[in-house]
């Protein structure tokens, strides 16, 4: 049982002042092509500065065939490390943990030459207009080595840890879920081999940067019918544990499309928190480091399900664009009153700033106000 969102704690010989992790989704503040901003300095720089123990930076496309959305951070252009070594030194900086995801977006990313995208199979639920191509071994093979290469790119750029994206309708989840992997080879759901991509997507990564800590964002359940469940995921995470993973961090639901649009399960009809059953089980039944996601809206509310054993660790992504004084910050509280998340269909917080703030980014005020 932890009794406090502030205990410390030491993953492998890097030592965390609390349990809890910033994990924003995508800042929209990227150059076109990928490479690091100013603005996206600032940006980390004070989520950092709110006092979180690590920052999980934004999904970074590992190859440009599997980016997802106009102006993703990249992970595959030799010409971002030095973008990227500053954006982790403003993090490092701030005393929280620089942590790199590594993400492909498989079937949701963005066409190429001839409408083309490549997933795991052909999706049983016929929702993308784009021509989908059943990646093969070999180009498998490559994909694999695109992960492991962007790995040593962000260990050149200074992370200390990697993230797999491996939920979020990702390309590994495609794998995963019955509903996206129809295929009928070794890597099929039906033959038992849904795990084989991310098992060897793991190694892979691990092996090019044995250093680094290794996490793993996988999901629990799709949230829709025939999907990929709780008992799939524990036997996943089971597979995967010994090549070196050290953290899990779980959230749920399966999507098509644009993977910028908050889930349903997550909008302003949620309740708090609502996958906190799900994590409990999981981590109860693995004994795996856990952190819970989704919805985390108040300090309260986080250590209510630490101090219950549902998790290890909160991650925190709309709510902290939200709400930067979430734990507490280094300013006066009655500076701007509490906010808690709009849970927006596509967050623009850090961009553009709140809907209901008349453009004024939140952000900035708090930065302004130092």
């Amino acid at each position: 049982m932890i009794s406090s969102l502030f205990s410390p704690v030491t993953l492998r010989n890097c030592e965390l002042k609390n349990r809890v992790i910033a994990a924003p989704p995508p800042s929209h503040l990227a150059e076109p092509d990928g490479r690091v901003t100013a603005s996206m300095l600032d940006y980390y720089h004070n989520l950092a500065d709110t006092d979180v123990g690590m920052v999980i930076v934004e999904a970074a496309a590992i190859s440009a065939e599997g980016q997802s959305w106009q102006k993703q951070l990249s992970l595959f252009r030799p010409e971002a490390i030095s973008g990227l070594s500053r954006l982790v030194e403003k993090i490092r900086n701030r005393g929280a943990l620089p942590v790199a995801q590594l993400y492909h977006g498989g079937i949701n990313a963005i066409p190429g030459l001839n409408q083309t995208v490549y997933g795991a199979g052909l999706p049983r639920i016929k929702r993308i207009s784009a021509n989908i191509v059943e990646m093969k071994k070999e180009k498998i093979a490559q994909v694999l080595s695109e992960y492991a290469a962007a790995a040593k790119l962000a260990w050149n750029a200074g992370f200390s840890g990697i993230e797999i994206q491996a939920a979020g309708s990702s390309l590994p989840h495609q794998f995963l879920s019955p509903i996206t992997n129809t295929r009928r080879d070794d890597y099929a759901c039906e033959t038992g081999g849904g795990d084989r991509f991310l098992q060897q997507l793991v190694r892979a990564v691990k092996q090019a940067v044995p250093d680094l800590l290794l996490f793993v964002c996988m999901p629990l359940r799709d949230l829709l019918p025939g999907g990929y469940g709780l008992s799939n995921a524990i036997k996943t995470a089971q597979s995967i544990k010994s090549e070196g993973v050290e953290l899990f961090r779980v959230t749920e639901g399966l999507k098509f499309g644009n993977p910028l649009l908050l889930h349903p399960a997550l909008d302003k009809t949620a309740p708090d928190a609502p996958f906190s059953d799900d994590t409990h089980i999981f981590r109860n039944e693995t004994r795996y480091l856990t952190v819970l996601s989704g919805k985390v809206s108040t300090p309260q509310v986080a250590l209510n399900r630490l101090k219950k054993g549902t998790a290890d660790f909160v991650a925190l992504g709309r709510t902290l664009n939200r709400e930067p004084l979430w734990l507490g910050g280094r300013l006066a509280s009655d500076l701007l009153p509490w906010q808690r998340c709009l849970r927006c269909a596509i967050c623009k917080a850090a961009a553009e700033g709140c809907p209901d703030r008349d453009g004024l980014n939140r952000w900035l005020i708090i930065q302004n106000a130092k």
